[in-house]
């Protein structure tokens, strides 16, 4: 037991002596600024791209949703960064990044009549919202025009839908997270189809059919013509190849195709004007209003990007930045990563006792269940993971198990760490919390 705990204590330490050296160190601090700034062409040029699709495909929270772009992510997740004043240097605040609210440039993002209003022409806007459902409200919403949202579906909805359509998953992984999370929470099977749909077609025209409204040099493809119409193929829900016309975003992200959509779920986007040109756009400029709030979003990320290496860096002072054991810092790493080391080794031993041929590439498999429960309801960085903190006991725990029995693994042994794990991982996450607003307090209070 000694000295399997010595070797834990190792591990950490030199978790801690690398993350100083690759994060906080002066010498890591001034390589990783250095080389923003060597690649900040191509990071503009890739994150132009990813940052666009995910902002456009997250336009379904207006157009279906009933969920405003002011409480939809990634619209929300706005920085700015700013210079410290003398006293916050002398604190070992190198850089902040202050939270911006888009709603106080961009002030109709709290109302979607209003979003839908700025971005559309008016009688495109008008068909939208004078058809689009809302949600129910007692003795006003008459029967069949109103929808509920209970919060963790709101929350997949506006946030974590996104996540899963736009980090780097499959297809396939993509659908099954779907499917899994609509069992779970009784989301429609029709909305998921739908969703999923329009996502991945998102995706593909931005690689594959290229319009003037959408497309990046060197990235899209010229779409595919028939009879002087424009073609995209992409893969359904159900795993068809199958084409269909396309003439602007908005098609895609709100028109209806006829074997492939709903009725509750499309608009009338038509061929003949306005519908064509359906965005609003400075005359004097030609750029849409669409893309005057994109640019605000994008030019903030690329600002913040470029002091990332100083961000990760902060709340050291310079005695602090030249040796690892003075950092307090790498204890905001260590613990988390001695929490995965102790949380591994009793999956690995549970696993073990109820299946001694288990194979290790089985076992890590498990771990990274495990591992899931502690990084979603406890982890720091929230964005996709808000549906799974706001589930119920039990929603999280037949979405979890669905969702890694789907991956291959035995229910009996899922069944088994969750019941024998769970608290473990719960008393181990809270420990993980409270230590993160510790440091948050100490590091506003210090040397005050």
């Amino acid at each position: 037991m000694v000295g399997m705990a010595q070797r834990e204590a190792q591990k950490v330490l030199e978790a801690k002596r690398k993350y100083f050296e690759k994060a906080l160190s002066d010498t890591a601090i001034e390589v990783n600024f250095l080389t923003s700034l060597r690649n900040i062409d191509e990071t503009r040029f890739r994150s132009d791209i990813t940052l666009s699709d995910t902002l456009f495909s997250s336009l379904l929270s207006i157009y279906f949703f009933g969920i405003p772009l002011s409480d939809t992510t990634p619209w929300v997740l706005t920085f700015t960064p700013e210079l410290p004043d003398f006293d916050e240097l002398l604190r070992g605040i190198m850089i902040k990044f202050e939270s911006f609210d888009m709603t106080l440039q961009f002030p109709f993002l709290k109302d979607i009549d209003e979003t839908i209003r700025y971005f559309l022409v008016d009688e495109v806007a008008g068909n939208i919202i004078s058809t689009r459902g809302g949600p129910l409200i007692v003795g006003v919403t008459k029967y069949g025009e109103g929808y509920v949202d209970p919060e963790a579906v709101r929350e997949f909805l506006r946030s974590t839908l996104y996540a899963y359509a736009k980090k780097d998953i499959s297809i396939t992984e993509l659908k099954n997270r779907l499917d899994k999370v609509g069992k779970t929470l009784g989301i429609l099977p029709e909305l998921i189809e739908d969703v999923f749909n329009r996502l991945v077609l998102i995706g593909t025209i931005k690689e594959k059919a290229a319009t003037w409204d959408y497309a990046w040099w060197d990235v899209s493809e010229w779409a595919e013509e028939e009879d002087g119409t424009g073609k995209v193929e992409f893969e359904t829900y159900d795993g068809e190849k199958v084409k269909i016309e396309y003439d602007n975003l908005l098609e895609a992200e709100a028109g209806g195709y006829w074997d492939l959509s709903y009725w509750d779920n499309a608009y009338w986007i038509g061929d003949e004007p306005p519908y064509n040109q359906p965005y609003k756009y400075d005359e004097k400029t030609y750029k849409s209003n669409i893309d005057q709030v994109r640019d605000t979003i994008f030019t903030n990320f690329i600002r913040c990007y470029i002091y990332t290496g100083l961000g990760v860096g902060n709340y050291q002072r310079a005695w602090e930045r030249r040796k690892y054991y003075r950092s307090s810092r790498t204890e905001t790493y260590a613990l988390p990563f001695s929490h995965r080391l102790r949380i591994e080794s009793l999956v690995k031993n549970y696993v073990l006792s109820k299946d001694p041929g288990c194979p290790p590439w089985k076992i890590r498999l498990y771990q990274s269940a495990v591992l899931e429960i502690y990084g979603k309801l406890f982890g720091v960085h929230r964005w996709g993971t808000e549906m799974e903190v706001s589930m119920s006991e039990e929603e999280f725990r037949n979405y979890w198990l669905d969702k890694w029995e789907a991956e291959g693994l035995d229910r009996a042994i899922l069944e088994g760490l969750y019941g024998t794990l769970k608290p473990i991982v719960v008393s181990l996450g809270l420990v993980r919390q409270t230590s993160y607003y510790r440091f948050i307090r100490w590091k506003y209070r210090r040397w005050e």
